[in-house]
């Protein structure tokens, strides 16, 4: 059976990052000005995020404190909620005693759950960087809940998350770095439901589209584990 530190440690790589759609050129170069408003901040939070994600784990505090700073300006944003929420998974990735990790964990599930109860249809219209903010918050809770283990008991959100993300109007229209990271999740749910012809078509499409926030190298590995 896997431990539970280790089924955490999978957020390291499962995490979606939206930071990855920036050069960081380019995110050096607008910190000046841009970290003047919401989204400049936003920005820098998320890149500190991606720091976090990456391993870094003085970096998961000052994420977390970016976005609560974030949330202390708009309490009502679903999409810095969700994020915020995220920060306390990979708390518990890090260390801590096991009561410590339940503890981060379910206080982090409670600011998800919330984010996606806030969502509304003025999500869909509303954009941080040309992203949806209703898809993006989706995409972080689906992210997070399938790489949490089992007695967490957050797959059926995060199924009922994908499937009204790629049933959405706005799939459509996303960027193929979007579409790729909803396929991959949903790979991993078929993966995690034991359907094989579901997860193999759904790496596929990872594979065409290529998003560069993934390893393509393992998405390969994974489907031809697949049968593809």
């Amino acid at each position: 059976m896997v431990s539970f530190a280790a089924q955490l440690r999978l957020l390291c790589t499962l995490l979606f990052v939206p930071v990855l759609f920036l050069p960081q050129a380019a995110l050096a170069s607008d910190s000046g000005a841009a970290a003047t408003d919401a989204t400049g901040r936003f920005l820098q939070a998320a890149h500190t995020f991606e720091e976090a994600r990456a391993g870094d784990t003085a970096a998961v505090p000052q994420a977390q404190a970016a976005f609560k700073r974030l949330l202390d300006e708009d309490p009502s944003n679903p999409l810095f909620m969700a994020y915020y929420g995220t920060t306390f998974a990979m708390q518990a990735r890090d260390g801590g005693a096991p009561w410590q990790k339940l503890k981060w964990v379910h206080e982090g599930i409670g600011h998800i759950d919330r984010a996606l109860s806030l969502l509304g249809p003025q999500h869909d219209a509303q954009k941080t960087r040309d992203v949806p903010v209703s898809l993006e918050t989706r995409l972080v809770a689906v992210a997070t809940y399938v790489s949490l283990p089992s007695f967490f008991n957050r797959m059926s959100v995060a199924r009922d998350q994908l499937t009204l993300s790629m049933k959405s109007p706005l799939f459509g229209s996303a960027s193929t770095e979007l579409r790729g990271r909803f396929y991959y999740e949903d790979a991993l749910i078929a993966h995690a439901d034991g359907d094989k012809e579901r997860e193999r078509r759904s790496l596929s499409e990872v594979i065409k589209y290529a998003p560069p926030s993934l390893d393509m190298n393992e998405v390969r590995e994974q489907y031809a584990k697949a049968g593809g």
